[in-house]
């Protein structure tokens, strides 16, 4: 059955066409070829922008993103991994390495005397890149669950990846298990 459907695999399918109904028609042929395309111009810039880490890079970073890193998932299955920091160059580091998108929250309006905090933030397939490369070097028990999860999460129908959302947002809370 020919479906529409992205490099992503399972987070970014679509389903079925909705003209032939999966039987396969030039429309759909055109869409693939054109999300193809541009993909691979995405995740080629994305390698030309990138710093492949060394193992003593990943080690650090896996221990700073255990401590001060979030993993979450969008409604939708979508992946994403953040951190955040009032020390600029943390998130260089993880800029350098796997180039995402970088916010700045200026509290100077709430409290005087407090720091600008930077957030580093990358979502879907360089999510999935970051957690594999990451994996061997996370030692505690919850950033690996939430990371298992994630990864398991990647070929799942929409149904089941639902659960693995609820499951993370569980892992997510604070406070007293």
């Amino acid at each position: 059955m020919h479906t529409q459907s992205s490099p992503f695999g399972a987070l970014g399918s679509r389903g079925p066409c909705y003209r032939c109904g999966g039987r396969g028609c030039a429309q759909c042929r055109w869409v693939a070829r054109r999300t193809e395309s541009r993909e691979a111009v995405r995740r080629q810039a994305f390698a030309d922008a990138r710093i492949v880490p060394t193992d003593a890079d990943l080690a650090w970073g896996a221990g700073l993103f255990e401590g001060e890193g979030t993993i979450t998932m969008h409604p939708n299955g979508t992946p994403y991994v953040i951190v955040g920091n009032t020390d600029h160059q943390v998130i260089d580091f993880f800029c350098r390495h796997w180039p995402g998108c970088v916010t700045v929250h200026n509290p100077a309006n709430v409290n005087q005397n407090a720091r600008e905090a930077w957030d580093w933030r990358i979502g879907g397939w360089k999510a999935l890149l970051f957690l594999r490369e990451m994996r061997p070097h996370f030692r505690t028990d919850r950033v690996i669950g939430k990371t298992v999860l994630v990864l398991d999460a990647g070929g799942l129908p929409h149904a089941q990846r639902r659960e693995h959302v609820a499951r993370i947002r569980v892992l997510n809370r604070r406070g007293l298990r």
